[in-house]
């Protein structure tokens, strides 16, 4: 007997009818890029892509949500090594916000199915990290 069974044979009564993402999402400015890091971005080339936003003075902000937050921190770790300030009058700075984001999920059941059957609401907190970096001249 696997846990979860009786409940997965629930949840295939239904069909997720929405999926409702309670966080606004930033756009970026002249100065600032926001990279969102999913669970199938590759490492290499987005670090890389920040890595050079960085020598060009831009700020970055990695946003990673989820399953995405450890490859959020893995990116940013990779890339702070690589833009290590060159002199004296640079400073890599960095700043780093948790939060959680909610995710509100509807179900209906299927058609032909029982009756009685209600639909659902589903409301998932994930957590979420945003990543600033940026290299500034030291005053």
């Amino acid at each position: 007997f696997h846990r979860g069974t009786k409940s997965r044979h629930i949840m295939d009564r239904y069909r997720k009818v929405s999926t409702t993402h309670a966080e606004t999402l930033p756009e970026d400015t002249a100065n600032h890029l926001f990279v969102f890091v999913k669970q199938h971005t590759n490492i290499k080339r987005t670090t890389q892509f920040v890595e050079d936003q960085l020598k060009q003075g831009k700020m970055v902000t990695l946003h990673g949500s989820g399953r995405s937050v450890s490859k959020c921190v893995t990116i940013a770790e990779i890339a702070k090594r690589a833009v290590a300030p060159s002199s004296d009058t640079e400073t890599l700075q960095q700043a780093t916000r948790i939060s959680q984001s909610k995710t509100i999920e509807r179900w209906e059941p299927k058609p032909g199915q029982d009756p009685t059957l209600d639909p659902i609401e589903v409301i998932r907190k994930v957590p979420t990290l945003d990543i600033d970096l940026s290299l500034k001249m030291a005053t």
